[in-house]
């Protein structure tokens, strides 16, 4: 499976994302973490297929502040407490 970075922003942001880390779980997801620079938001991660479509269009979920090297381990615990993702 390839590694991509996301194509789009997430919604409700101007594009102002640095995307900082990207894994795929065992159900085949892409799950991109990444810091929100346009509000207060900070830390977010949200889904993707193989293609790159997000898996909810809703919104990203928010990351609690948490340092760089437990964010991998955040992120998978806040997507899966995502009713969407």
């Amino acid at each position: 499976m390839r590694a991509t970075l996301p194509r789009s922003p997430p919604p409700g942001s101007s594009g102002a994302v640095a995307p900082i880390g990207h894994f795929v779980r065992p159900d085949g997801t892409h799950v991109i973490s990444a810091l929100d620079l346009d509000s207060d938001q900070g830390w977010v991660a949200w889904t993707e297929d193989e293609d790159g479509a997000r898996c909810c269009e809703t919104a990203e979920e928010v990351i609690s502040p948490c340092p760089l090297d437990e964010l991998h381990d955040r992120a998978l615990e806040t997507i899966a407490g995502d009713a969407h993702g």
